[in-house]
């Protein structure tokens, strides 16, 4: 099938005058005009739920950032809590090695 026998009728009307185009209106298409309304409003519904989604995820991140400094904070505060245990022990160890020391 070629494109002049897709775009010319198959015969000419009465009167003799070619429409080769026609401009499509909502009479010509009316289940066509009633998806395109419902595609709208589907749309619309989609971008509410997207911004929706959006808040949500944002509260996510939010709050997983105020958790993460959180842990952080107390992870820091642990280890510095046992090294200064650690090295309190050490302290302790070597005055004790001393005072043998000494004492011999």
């Amino acid at each position: 099938m070629d494109i002049k026998s897709t775009c010319l009728p198959a015969r000419l009307p009465s009167d003799r005058s070619v429409v080769l185009f026609a401009r499509p209106t909502s009479l010509t298409f009316p289940r066509t005009n009633a998806a395109l309304v419902q595609l709208e409003q589907q749309t619309e519904q989609a971008s509410d739920d997207l911004e929706v989604a959006n808040a949500n995820v944002s509260a996510d991140m939010d709050r997983w950032r105020t958790h993460k400094d959180q842990d952080l904070m107390v992870m820091f505060k642990d280890l510095a809590e046992s090294q200064m245990a650690f090295y309190q022990a050490t302290s302790d160890a070597w005055e004790t090695a001393v005072h043998t020391i000494e004492a011999m």
